[in-house]
């Protein structure tokens, strides 16, 4: 039989095929129908303490990780175009819809979306995954997760790289305030 545990995450994933129908009439998974049905039928389900968190899970499993982390708007699916390429480049490739976003659970409560919760769903998913070091890739304004990672598990980013956020920006000004730490001191 189905223990109670088991049974709750059940009921969560039929819950889940609701939400994700909804979700399918986004602007980026309107307009690649065909591609939102396969890249769903590919996603894996952890349970985190926020809820169950959505992922994508590339390539081999004892090669590199890297971890594509996307902003608060959007969800995994905005990388869909690179995930293949850097698999075949021999990189595990791991793409979590942030809670709240995509396929993973929806959360009513701000704090529950918040950076800092994000930044420790991801640790728990990593840490799930038997993933103690990876590199980073962030894009827009998951660049506040990223300090929050940073802030609360600054060892297990080895390296690191950002696409369009502030904190890229901010860079090249010199202006950030950031902790200087080993993830920011290697180069991609």
């Amino acid at each position: 039989g189905i223990n109670h545990q088991q049974r709750i995450l059940a009921d969560r994933l039929d819950a889940r095929q609701h939400q994700i129908r909804y979700q399918q009439w986004s602007a980026e998974t309107y307009q690649a129908p065909e591609e939102w049905s396969q890249y769903q039928q590919q996603l894996s389900y952890f349970p985190v303490s926020g809820g169950l968190m959505a992922y994508l899970d590339v390539g081999p499993p004892k090669a590199p990780p890297i971890l594509l982390i996307h902003d608060g708007l959007r969800h995994g699916f905005l990388f869909r175009h690179v995930v293949a390429d850097l698999a075949e480049a021999g990189f595990r490739v791991i793409v979590p819809d942030l809670m709240g976003s995509g396929a993973s659970d929806t959360q009513r409560e701000m704090d529950r979306v918040a950076p800092i919760q994000q930044a420790h769903y991801l640790a728990e998913l990593m840490q799930g995954l038997y993933l103690h070091q990876w590199t980073e890739i962030v894009y827009g304004t998951a660049d506040l997760i990223l300090f929050e990672q940073l802030e609360q598990y600054p060892e297990k980013i080895s390296r690191l790289s950002l696409i369009e956020t502030q904190a890229a920006s901010d860079f090249t000004k010199q202006r950030i305030t950031v902790r200087p730490t080993q993830a920011l001191r290697t180069k991609v």
